[in-house]
């Protein structure tokens, strides 16, 4: 039998547009979400080889660079400008408040913020205290793309606490 998959961040507000779930159900009834017609295999092939494609293209660029890129900068004010439709989409799809979705959408905005203003903070290299001669350092590199699996009920916190500080790197 084949499963099937979904984009499951609304709208592609994420910065990976490869995002996608699979068989993505939405919990609180009457209303289950229906999968799309794509092929799992295919659909999730698709996907690796986007983020495969994206992660090589960054390792081009300067990590000092990336760290400083306004991308965070960019997905917080997309969420800012959105807040009201991304809470209600929380309400409607897990049940919260909308003073709760409210509230999970402004901690993303910072979790992005955060990561926007202390990116090349984060990426510096560090030295390492050494009993022996020489030196060491402890550097920050990327080791490839990496698979994140989220849970159905925080979709904002978790792909912004995934992606905001690996988008640096």
């Amino acid at each position: 039998r084949k499963r099937r998959f979904k984009h499951c961040f609304p709208h592609g507000a994420t910065p990976f547009r490869f995002v996608v779930c699979i068989f993505c159900s939405n919990p609180m009834p009457p209303k289950p979400t229906k999968p799309n017609s794509a092929s799992a295999k295919s659909e999730a092939d698709a996907a690796a080889k986007a983020a495969e494609d994206e992660q090589r293209r960054r390792q081009e660029e300067d990590q000092r660079r990336r760290a400083e890129d306004d991308a965070r900068t960019r997905e917080a004010e997309d969420h800012r400008n959105r807040a009201e439709e991304l809470a209600a989409i929380i309400t409607r799809e897990m049940g919260k408040t909308i003073a709760e979705a409210l509230g999970e959408v402004s901690f993303v905005i910072d979790i992005y913020r955060y990561y926007a203003q202390q990116g090349p903070a984060l990426l510096a290299d560090a030295p390492l205290e050494s009993s022996s001669d020489g030196t060491a350092w402890v550097r920050k590199a990327s080791v490839g793309a990496l698979l994140g699996i989220m849970p159905w009920n925080y979709p904002y916190y978790q792909v912004a606490r995934f992606a905001a500080p690996n988008i640096m790197i």
